[in-house]
């Protein structure tokens, strides 16, 4: 027999229902209503409560009690928690018979109309009633999630209780009583409710997972860890435990606490890789990327060789810019692991990165062979391809490509062509592409922009801007990007107009800020405009390399070499730039230091040889200088 709940949704003459719903009469409609659908032969004498509530298991916080009904293992505690509703994990709620009258009916039918309408405090009444009606604890939780939903914390304290009262040994019933009342923040209530769901846990382990997410519902970290602390005190110590306490212990800024509560828990589990995480990461969060290595450093001279901690290793080799350290740990890994998808391309990555392009290939034909990441494969074996000069078997990678990266590899097959002087077929590709995702349109233009730059084509490049800008007139980037041309071809009123216009619509885009500032003190005598400019752009991103240089260069168009240096000098440590490097020269050489201005321009000519600014600034200066002639 179809339970209430399944009746109601099927139902096909709702909306003629829904409006008898008030008084008797409604109540007659509803009881006939019952009887046309369930047949003249269903009995309606008796049947299960319980079964009222099976729709419920629909609910995927649900799904924990039924697999306990069914007789299947429970969940780990983690997975059964969201971050909104604590966990049903309980046992069995028990199945009394009850006898349907109309005002059962009628209650449990006017709650699930107020739950599909989204009106849960609307249906809390009802679910309540029938709940103390027939003493269900399927409808006591019904009731109890009507009240959360609705945020009505005291109806949400009343229905739990209830339903406590009628399964006081159901784990899930507990665990919804203690989040009521810690999303209440009646933390000196919350002892006894979180007590009683370590007593009702079928493993101590469990309860302290449960209580761990629940506590995590205060604002006030140092609460959370004073709950945890109580209960471990009461009910012993646990790895997980003392892991999940020095996670509140880091959260409250302790962390000599929380170092404290990692090292018990890897002192009583000495396998378990997960404290040695939570301590390494403690010290990357601190910004001691150094100590974080030297600490795994030392857990791998003791014999450690967990899998977790070494590709936590190697991440962190990257973040400190040791790139081929990196790559022979990944390696390392490959070999008791080859066809690891994630380790695979984190190799061919870094091989690229070293240019070691052969290496970076046949990572990625394995990681291909592996079926798994393939696209993402394919896209870096076009990369690959790229950089290593080979531009038509990167295009014939790049064709291959399909899923979420065809459209960028499509963009990359454009610049390629445009490189092996196929400009009008990259250009008409990038139109076939305008035409078929109108909503990348004005990012289209922007690459095809970019390609004509790099082709040295501008004048075609200034035109597809100016297309651009009268399809998109507020488009930032396009405004920005067309500006930027400008101050390459010496359109100063082109510039200014644009980036006064991208600052009418952000006044914080600090890029816009700096390039009008910077273009202003190199291109114009308007100095003192030019300040006010690149000021703000540095008081917005005080470390940003461009911002420094800009304003280094207009304090030594200002007369003020000595104040200039020091920004140019920063400016260079946090970015090596051809560009920055001739600025910084010029300022020495004016600074009468000029065999510091040759050491500079020569550092930066061996990196940068075919830098057409920093050419430029030497060609203005009586010295000889060659690429690779510092070296």
């Amino acid at each position: 027999m179809p339970n209430v709940t399944t009746f109601w949704r099927q139902d096909g003459f709702r909306a003629k229902t829904l409006r008898a719903l008030n008084g008797d009469h409604g109540r007659t409609i509803l009881w006939l209503s019952l009887i046309l659908l369930l047949g003249a032969d269903a009995s309606l004498a008796s049947f299960p409560a319980a079964g009222l509530g099976q729709q419920a298991n629909s609910d995927p916080t649900l799904l924990a009690r039924e697999s306990q009904q069914q007789g299947q293992p429970q969940q780990a505690a983690s997975d059964q928690l969201s971050d909104d509703e604590p966990a049903l994990s309980a046992g069995p709620a028990t199945e009394p018979v009850v006898e349907f009258d109309a005002d059962l009916l009628y209650d449990v039918l006017v709650a699930e109309v107020a739950m599909q309408r989204d009106r849960p405090l609307d249906a809390f009444p009802h679910f309540l009633a029938a709940a103390r009606h027939t003493s269900d604890p399927v409808l006591a939780e019904l009731a109890t999630r009507a009240a959360i939903a609705g945020k009505d914390q005291a109806r949400a304290e009343e229905a739990a209780a209830f339903w406590v009262s009628l399964v006081p040994d159901s784990l899930q019933a507990r665990q919804v009583a203690a989040y009521v009342i810690l999303e209440g923040g009646k933390v000196d209530q919350a002892m006894p409710y979180l007590r009683a769901v370590m007593e009702h846990s079928p493993q101590r382990r469990q309860g302290y997972l449960h209580c761990a997410r629940l506590v995590a519902r205060l604002d006030d970290p140092l609460q959370r860890l004073e709950l945890m602390r109580a209960l471990i005190d009461e009910f012993g110590e646990d790895p997980d435990a003392l892991l999940a306490i020095a996670g509140l212990a880091a959260g409250a800024d302790r962390p000599d606490e929380a170092r404290e509560f990692a090292n018990r828990a890897a002192a009583q589990r000495p396998a378990w890789s997960r404290p040695r995480q939570f301590l390494v990461q403690m010290l990357v969060s601190e910004g001691r990327i150094d100590a974080a290595i030297a600490e795994l450093e030392r857990y791998f001279s003791q014999g450690s060789n967990d899998q977790e901690l070494r590709t936590l290793y190697a991440q962190l080799l990257i973040e400190d810019e040791r790139y081929e350290d990196a790559r022979k740990v990944f390696a390392s890994l490959l070999e008791s692991h080859p066809q690891m998808p994630g380790v695979l391309f984190a190799v061919g990555v870094l091989s690229l990165q070293l240019e070691d392009y052969q290496g970076a290939r046949e990572y990625l034909l394995r990681l291909r062979e592996t079926g798994k990441r393939k696209q993402d494969a394919t896209f870096m074996l076009g990369e690959v391809e790229e950089a290593a000069g080979q531009l038509e078997q990167a295009r014939d990678w790049y064709a291959k490509v399909r899923g979420d990266k065809a459209l960028d590899a499509q963009i990359r097959i454009a610049s390629v062509e445009a490189r092996l002087g196929q400009l009008e077929r990259a250009r008409e590709r990038l139109q076939r592409l305008r035409d078929d995702a109108p909503e990348q349109r004005a990012g289209l233009y922007l690459v095809e922009g970019e390609i004509l730059r790099e082709v040295d084509q501008l004048p075609s490049a200034m035109a597809v801007y100016d297309a651009a800008l009268a399809e998109f007139p507020d488009n930032l980037d396009l405004l920005y990007a067309r500006a930027l041309l400008a101050a390459t071809l010496q359109r100063v009123d082109v510039l200014e107009r644009d980036l006064r216009r991208v600052l009418s619509m952000d006044p914080n885009h600090a890029d816009a800020l700096n390039a009008l500032g910077y273009t202003l003190a190199d291109q114009t005598d308007r100095l003192d405009e030019a300040q006010g400019f690149i000021a703000r752009a540095l008081e917005l991103e005080p470390e940003q390399p461009a911002i420094l240089d800009s304003m280094g260069w207009l304090l030594y168009r200002m007369g003020k070499p000595k104040e200039a240096e020091g920004y140019l000098r920063k400016a260079l440590k946090q970015l090596s730039d051809g560009e920055i490097a001739a600025h910084l020269g010029e300022v020495l050489w004016a600074l009468g230091r000029r065999d510091e201005a040759r050491q500079v321009w020569q550092q930066a000519l061996d990196e940068f040889p075919d830098h057409d600014y920093l050419l430029r600034v030497i060609k203005r200066h009586p010295v000889s200088l060659a690429p690779g002639a510092g070296s």
